[in-house]
């Protein structure tokens, strides 16, 4: 295991140590975001990372969303099958991208390499989006 566990009730309380920047910059954004405490919002962050990561195992050809943030005017959609490629100019002269595309996934790691090696791009997001029945 990973630490020491508190049970009370059906919640688990457990200890993380971050640096006290980061600590305040994640109070600041919560507050924003209008969270009630940090278990909220940690707890938000939680459910979108096992999402991410269940969603990250695919081998076959899925649906994926693609947000970047980046300092120049290039389209980072670089796949055959995009259904929307939408530019956003933001207020600071950055560009907002957000692409939906079917590909395969060994494609889309192609592309995620690219985005990670590009200077101009300062923040992206890999979404896969599953649609199957629950």
């Amino acid at each position: 295991m990973f630490g020491e566990y508190v049970l009370k009730d059906d919640l688990v309380r457990f200890s993380i140590s971050v640096d006290w920047d980061l600590l305040k910059e994640f109070d600041d954004v919560i507050q924003k975001k209008g969270y009630e405490n940090r278990s909220f919002a940690i707890r938000s962050i939680l459910r979108e990372f096992i999402y991410s990561e269940k969603s990250s195992n695919l081998d076959a050809r899925g649906t994926f969303v693609v947000i970047t943030l980046s300092s120049s005017e290039e389209n980072i959609c670089c796949s055959e099958s995009v259904h929307i490629a939408l530019p956003i100019d933001t207020a600071d002269d950055k560009r907002l991208n957000l692409c939906i595309f079917t590909a395969e996934y060994s494609k889309v790691k192609e592309m995620v390499k690219k985005i990670e090696s590009n200077p101009a791009i300062e923040f992206y997001k890999l979404i896969p989006v599953n649609f199957e029945e629950r």
